[in-house]
């Protein structure tokens, strides 16, 4: 069992800002490292997924997630730290089940994406990823109303309860996009676009 003085040493290493710019710098060439394999930052993706990204460990991708998460909570330990291949990664997975099946691994990009808004950060940072990034303004708002309509049945014994607590992650995103003038652009022109598509069965969806 850990001494009380124990934990405190734990915590104060873990939140050493120095040594979580560190590991996020290790993940964010990982991540490069990842979309390499599928053949570089781009949209959309190929409908199937390279042998090579498949056969990796899921819990690379988790590991990122969580220590991203973890850094989004301490003040100014993401300040200095390149984000965008981070983001781009997120935008390129988190719709994606052929290429990350595990849908609460999905969820978890969508709790970083949350965590990143200015409101929560209080980081200028952030607001810029979601706000001025140009993959993101393409596709971020396209993706979350897919993924808010892909959970509907997770497959887990808990799926009635996980999945109103991964959209209302969703959902407070999307609030937060809407007053983006950009985004609301974007949002309007899918509605436009998809018609019978996602985003009919996401307004289904929104009636339940």
């Amino acid at each position: 069992m850990c001494m009380p003085e124990q934990i405190l040493k734990s915590d104060s290493c873990l939140q050493d800002g120095t040594l979580i710019q560190s590991a996020l710098s290790f993940y964010r060439l990982m991540v490069v490292w990842l979309v390499r394999l599928v053949g570089g930052f781009k949209m959309p993706l190929h409908s199937t997924c390279p042998t090579e990204f498949a056969s990796m460990p899921e819990h690379f991708v988790e590991d990122a997630m969580e220590l991203l998460i973890f850094a989004s909570r301490i003040p100014k330990a993401l300040d200095g730290v390149l984000l965008d291949d981070f983001m781009n990664f997120i935008i390129m997975s988190v719709a994606s089940p052929e290429y990350i099946r595990n849908l609460y691994l999905r969820a978890k990009m969508v709790e970083v994406l949350t965590c990143w808004m200015p409101r929560r950060s209080g980081s200028s940072v952030t607001s810029t990823l979601s706000e001025g990034h140009q993959l993101s303004l393409e596709y971020l708002v396209r993706n979350l109303l897919k993924l808010y309509v892909d959970i509907e049945f997770t497959g887990s014994h808990t799926q009635f309860y996980d999945k109103f607590n991964i959209r209302h992650n969703i959902a407070e995103l999307l609030e937060y996009l809407w007053q983006v003038p950009s985004h609301q652009n974007a949002w309007k022109q899918i509605s436009r676009e998809e018609e019978k598509g996602v985003y009919l069965n996401f307004l289904k969806l929104l009636d339940q």
